[in-house]
């Protein structure tokens, strides 16, 4: 997997939003070992935000400089140079820490761009000493966040193409040892049991044809 080299602030440039106002947005070029190269811009209240966010836990911060709001000369050419290079010190201090801060690797879409050595997926957050690689899903349903697996939901849906019988199944997963074959032996027994009842019926019926024909015999001899 790779990891982060250099991060640099290479240009700015001034947007305009669909609602027509209008902002200055800062180019960070990000290169890792692996090769992988991208840009992202982020603008003055991005880099505000990461800043505030950091800087009670990075002592680092406390001696750094950060570049101030300007509210009469935000669009002057030396007021973007000043934010440069400002944001410039600002990353650098992140970069120098091992592992680097997850807020930075987030900042900079670093889950977008970098894709595992062995399986080719997006890392997903996962770069070097930050997280662990997430865990096989289970097939069960998960016991908290309401997320259902693909393999759970492959399941569920050949349930409904079955016509039910794959959820018959589904249901008996839950029960207690034996609970699915005790459920057959008493289906078993339940046949069984009707079968019994249906040939003490036939003997009765049997029985009674056989005293209703000597009855209609003796009848005839007497007449």
């Amino acid at each position: 997997m790779s990891d982060l080299v250099e991060v640099e602030i290479v240009d700015f440039m001034d947007v305009v939003d669909a609602k027509g106002a209008a902002h200055t947005e800062y180019c960070i070029q990000v290169s890792c070992l692996g090769g992988s190269t991208w840009e992202v811009s982020r603008r003055y209240s991005a880099f505000s935000a990461l800043y505030q966010r950091l800087r009670p836990s990075v002592p680092k911060l406390a001696d750094l400089t950060f570049p101030r709001k300007s509210v009469v000369s935000t669009f002057a050419d030396h007021t973007k140079q000043r934010r440069m290079q400002g944001f410039q010190e600002f990353l650098d201090v992140l970069m120098s820490f091992k592992p680097r801060p997850l807020e930075l690797i987030e900042f900079l879409d670093y889950q977008f761009h970098v894709v595992d050595d062995f399986s080719g997926v997006p890392v997903l957050l996962q770069p070097p000493g930050v997280v662990q690689v997430p865990r096989r899903r289970s097939r069960e349903l998960p016991s908290e966040g309401g997320e259902i697996s693909e393999i759970r939901v492959a399941e569920l849906g050949a349930a409904v193409i079955n016509g039910g019988r794959a959820g018959d199944d589904d249901a008996g997963r839950g029960s207690p040892p034996g609970a699915r074959k005790n459920r057959g032996r008493s289906s078993q027994e339940t046949a069984a049991f009707l079968v019994r009842q249906l040939i003490v019926g036939l003997i009765v019926m049997l029985f009674l044809g056989t005293l209703y024909v000597h009855q209609m015999e003796g009848a005839t001899q007497i007449s």
